[in-house]
């Protein structure tokens, strides 16, 4: 088996600097869901907006449940609709 390599990027905002890292390292597209890609070397990678990583800090709760529901849906995570359905907002 070979070893593997997991990174995880965080960002304060959805900024371009994001989706330059998306586009640079994502080399296997089926590949990417909640966040993650691998690169060309077989690396793993997650981009992941800082505000989602407190979220999930906090204890349990049904806001913390639908905003973990909506991120599994995500190829790329998107910050305004993890926030949305955190709130319970359509």
């Amino acid at each position: 088996m070979k070893p593997r390599i997991h990174t995880c990027l965080w960002f304060d905002t959805q900024a371009e600097e994001a989706a330059r890292f998306y586009t640079a390292l994502s080399a296997v597209p089926e590949a990417e869901m909640c966040g993650w890609l691998v690169d060309r070397w077989g690396v793993s990678w997650q981009i992941v907006p800082q505000r989602f990583m407190e979220r999930m800090e906090e204890p349990p709760s049904p806001a913390r449940q639908r905003m973990t529901v909506a991120m599994r849906q995500m190829r790329k995570l998107d910050i305004a609709a993890l926030e949305r359905a955190y709130a319970g907002t359509p």
